[in-house]
């Protein structure tokens, strides 16, 4: 497992050089196009270089040449407010659609690989493994879709963030301006989309019936239906957490547990002690349920 999620970190920095690599635009054009624009917008100085050079370093061959370049910058840059507002509404409500629309189409691609519908055939894991939107972010480059919202809402860094404050607008607008910040080649998108569901499938498969569990008393505390997803628990805990504390059980007895929240079962660790189930080890799982202990 840590193999393949280092393989996806490995391709992404893969992806990211050669974005770098391949950037053509000459730093004077560069320079050249900031002077020309900051002469008809001399209070906007900032803003025009910080978006004129992040357009300069996601441009390559492919988007056209140095005059290209420059000419794009100076004919798409935006010097009116009211217009860059309205600009910044639209963007957000064209990706809003985009995005929803791609969760509910991922949402049924992953549903045979996510819920119980019977036998897993190949074909399910193909469709779950599948990016619609794995060439979007290319397509939104080759139209200059992308060129335009960088140039308009450049990337902020973090410490520039956290002066924003609590202006909401300011923090939305600032949110846009990370969204192409980085240009992924589509394959890469896919592949790590492969990686993903790959994983996904391999979770998957370690379930663990809580009904045929009992305690050392023969008791049987779960439904017959009852099933934990096992690497949910041990890998959620264990990579949020990292070891075991012992803490105190509803019924005083003692085991391990883990604090805080598990997102993915929605099941904090204190509404398990109150009913003495507790997690005691994040390698062979096992509970305590009123003193007896429950092991696989």
């Amino acid at each position: 497992m840590k193999r393949r999620i280092f393989g996806i970190f490995m391709l992404a920095i893969c992806a990211l050089g050669a974005n770098m690599a391949q950037a053509n635009v000459n730093k004077a054009v560069e320079d050249a196009t900031v002077a020309e624009l900051t002469r008809k917008y001399p209070d906007h100085k900032e803003g025009i270089s910080r978006g004129v050079h992040q357009v300069a370093r996601l441009w390559d061959q492919r988007d056209g040449e140095d005059a290209d370049f420059s000419q794009f910058c100076i004919e798409n840059y935006i010097g009116d407010p009211a217009v860059r507002d309205s600009f910044f509404l639209k963007v957000s409500e064209y990706l809003e659609n985009i995005y929803g629309y791609y969760n509910e189409m991922l949402l049924g691609l992953q549903r045979n690989v996510h819920l119980d519908t019977g036998e897993l055939l190949d074909i399910d894991k193909r469709f779950g493994a599948y990016n619609p939107m794995a060439h979007l972010t290319d397509d939104l480059y080759a139209n200059k879709i992308a060129f335009m919202v960088a140039l308009n809402f450049p990337q902020l860094s973090l410490t520039e963030k956290e002066a924003l404050g609590n202006d909401r607008k300011a923090w939305a607008q600032a949110r846009l301006g990370d969204v192409f910040s980085e240009r992924i080649p589509a394959e890469v998108n896919q592949k790590v989309s492969d990686i993903l569901a790959a994983a996904d499938i391999y979770i998957s498969d370690y379930n663990i019936y809580m009904g045929n569990l009992e305690t050392d008393r023969g008791e049987r505390l779960f439904p017959a239906d009852k099933v934990v997803v096992y690497i949910v628990i041990v890998g959620a805990y264990s990579s949020s957490y990292g070891s075991v504390v012992e803490v105190p059980t509803a019924n005083g007895s003692r085991g391990g547990a883990l604090g805080g929240e598990d997102r993915l079962l929605g099941i904090s660790s204190v509404e398990l002690l109150k009913h003495g189930v507790v997690v005691v080890n994040a390698h062979r799982l096992q509970f305590i349920v009123n003193g007896g202990t429950l092991g696989v």
